[in-house]
């Protein structure tokens, strides 16, 4: 084992790992380990940017139905006031009772 290490050291292999199958099989593998690593980096980027964008769709879904509520209630306050506060439920018949009431 040191003198494969002494050898890798010095900048050449030995001539029995260049015969053997391991310098074969290191260049097929090398090439699709790094092809299947990068296949993995790309899919999770793609993954992470779909999650990123459906993210942000569905939180400016969320703050639009909140503006419109917001904006609806308003434009209903402000229906009700123009109605003589009569509102939609009838409570300006329940508050002319009282008013009569305490009269």
């Amino acid at each position: 084992m040191s003198s494969l290490f002494f050898h890798i050291k010095k900048g050449f292999l030995p001539e029995n790992l260049t015969t053997s199958y391991a310098m074969p099989i290191l260049l097929i593998l090398l090439p699709l380990l790094l092809t299947l690593f990068a296949l993995i980096n790309f899919t999770l980027y793609v993954i992470e940017f779909a999650f990123t964008s459906i993210t942000i769709f569905i939180t400016l879904i969320f703050v639009l139905l909140l503006l419109l509520l917001h904006l609806s209630s308003f434009f209903l306050g402000f229906c009700s006031l123009l109605l003589n506060n009569s509102g939609f439920t009838g409570s300006c018949k329940a508050s002319n009772h009282r008013i009569s009431t305490w009269r």
